[in-house]
């Protein structure tokens, strides 16, 4: 919990925000903003070369590079720093 805090508290989401492409994986997510942000956020932290997420439709992508950025609606994405 603390490494998501850290990096929660490093990282500045972005709403309506896309980077399409770059995807290492996806998953399903459920809860609320704050869960879905958290479930990201925690696997992000555990994964090798991840760079950022985003979240859109309950999927969380995890991403290799955050680059491309699009104006998407209902997407929310971070980047780790």
């Amino acid at each position: 919990m603390r490494a998501i805090l850290s990096f929660l508290a490093t990282t500045i989401a972005s709403w309506d925000t896309d980077y399409p492409g770059n995807d290492l994986f996806q998953f399903g997510i459920k809860g609320d903003m704050a869960s879905l942000i958290s479930q990201c956020c925690g696997k992000c932290l555990a994964t090798s070369g991840c760079a950022g997420y985003a979240i859109k439709n309950d999927v969380c992508y995890i991403k290799s590079v955050m680059v491309g950025r699009r104006s998407v609606n209902g997407v929310t994405t971070a980047r780790r720093q």
